[in-house]
């Protein structure tokens, strides 16, 4: 916690305490060198209890809409507060946590992957306002939330390991971050073609 000036180089032990500032390859030791163990224990703990928790909101919420317990103008609401629900968790609640230990450049590319993967996920729960299809979603989307925030914790997880011996981000994951970059682009103006496309038919009919 003490300043330490350093004018050409790093030096291999802090002047005031004596504390290795180098690991044994010879770079700098980072917060996540000081005790990785035990750092990746607590946040696996912690996500461990994050999903128990949001397993058990999203069952709820999937019988409520299943079973027909909630208010009737709720329930065209609850796939689209289970999608949110999905979102928030494996993002900020068992996303970040790791993300914070990563470097700049790590945190980028896992943040867009994670990111393009969960939202896709989430658009499943939709079929919950689909009649009929919602008798099911009690089982199928408390199985979609498991399987988008257990595939989410494994992935951070696997990073916060390569971070910790400085590996790179792995070349494929960087061409997936360009495909799912592009698609987004053809997405966006697609969806810019059809709102011109319909308001030319608007305007069209309009004037006749």
């Amino acid at each position: 916690m003490t300043d330490i000036r350093a004018f050409f180089r790093t030096p291999d032990v802090c002047p005031h305490c004596e504390r290795p500032l180098k690991d044994g390859s010879g770079n700098a030791l980072r917060e996540i060198d000081k005790d990785f163990e035990g750092l990746r224990e607590r946040l696996d703990a912690q996500t461990l209890r994050r999903l128990k928790g949001g397993t058990l909101i999203c069952a709820l919420l999937s019988a409520s809409n299943a079973l027909g317990i909630a208010l009737p103008f709720l329930l065209p609401l609850l796939p689209t507060i289970i999608m949110i629900q999905q979102i928030i968790w494996a993002r900020p609640l068992i996303s970040a946590p790791y993300a914070r230990n990563f470097s700049p450049s790590r945190r980028i590319v896992t943040r867009w992957l994670s990111r393009f993967f969960v939202f896709t996920m989430a658009s499943l729960h939709i079929h919950g306002v689909v009649p009929g299809a919602n008798l099911v979603q009690f089982v199928t989307s408390p199985l979609i939330f498991l399987i988008t925030c257990g595939t989410t914790w494994a992935y951070h997880r696997f990073h916060l390991q390569r971070e910790h011996d400085r590996q790179p981000v792995l070349f494929v994951e960087k061409v997936l971050l360009v495909l799912g970059g592009l698609l987004a682009l053809l997405a966006l103006a697609g969806l810019i073609g059809t709102a011109m496309l319909l308001g030319g038919l608007l305007k069209s009919l309009s004037g006749e």
